[in-house]
Parts: structure tokens; C-alpha cells; sequence
């Protein structure tokens, strides 16, 4: 309410004070709705954690001479899709990071291929290198999922 000089009151038009519904609220809803979206967060986080648990669960490393023999094998085809695709194309330094997923009957059921380069068909030569590896026909008998890791490092002075 506000005073003229002469004493006279002036009708304010200062709207009433609202609070928000969540303010309004008694502090045992507050704390209960502070603990629901604290356990929300922390559920999230765990989901979040669970699947990339989930991701690497079932798949063991293989670390067979059967397997490794096979892939050297497949060495001269590494080669030729370095060469190709790297070297002839500007290439100096090509590392290679490799992972084959292996089913329980022998077959090649992902191939993952990173290619590190300073230059040449990065994607040509993850493609080939893929193609290659991915042709093997494993040993059946191994884990069902089992992962194959394999790094190259090729260098041209």
C-alpha cells in the first residue's frame, strides 16, 4: 500500500505473491520428489554402465595357433591392400587395428578394421583389409563369440 503527502492511502496494484506448485508443496513431497529424481540420475547412469557391460559380455579372447596360423596366412593379402591402397596412394605410416568376432562354427560374424595413415584410401583400405580377413574359415569348436585382435604397423622410409 502506498502514502500520498497528505496521508492518504492509495490502493497498490502490486499483484498478490504466487509461488510455484513444487514451493507450495509440504517438505516431506519435497524431499520425496528430490529423492525420486536423484534415484532417476542414479538409474540412468547404471542402465548406461549395464549396457556397455552387456556389449563386451559373452565375447572372450581367442588366443589359439590354430587361429593365429590362419591369420598369418592371410598375411600377403594385408600386404597387397597396404600397398594398394596406402602406399601407392602417398601413404608413409599405416598402423592397422584389427578385431574378428568368431562365431562357435568357424565363421567370421564381424570384422572391425581401423586404419591410421597419413594419407591414401583410408576407407579403401579398411574395406580391403576387411574383405580379406573376413574370408577366413576358422576351426569350428571355438567359444561361441570369440574376438581375434590383431595390429600391423607398416612404415615406408
Amino acid at each position: 500500500m502506498l502514502r500520498s503527502a497528505r496521508g492518504n492511502c492509495i490502493v497498490s496494484s502490486m499483484a498478490p505473491r504466487t509461488q510455484s506448485p513444487a514451493l507450495r508443496r509440504p517438505t516431506w513431497q519435497k524431499f520425496l520428489l528430490g529423492a525420486g529424481l536423484l534415484a532417476a540420475l542414479l538409474g540412468v547412469q547404471q542402465a548406461a554402465a549395464a549396457k556397455k557391460s552387456k556389449k563386451n559380455q559373452g565375447v572372450a579372447s581367442v588366443q589359439d595357433p590354430k587361429v593365429d596360423a590362419l591369420i598369418d596366412a592371410r598375411q600377403d593379402l594385408v600386404r597387397e591392400c597396404v600397398i594398394k591402397n596406402g602406399i601407392q596412394k602417398g601413404a608413409t605410416v599405416i598402423d592397422l587395428n584389427v578385431q574378428l568376432l568368431l562365431s562357435g562354427e568357424g565363421r567370421v560374424a564381424d570384422t572391425s578394421v581401423t586404419a591410421t595413415t597419413n594419407g591414401g584410401d583410408k576407407k579403401g583400405l579398411e574395406t580391403c583389409v576387411g574383405a580379406a580377413l573376413g574370408a577366413i574359415r576358422f576351426p569350428s569348436g571355438l567359444p561361441s563369440m570369440s574376438r581375434v585382435v590383431r595390429t600391423w604397423h607398416f612404415a615406408v622410409k
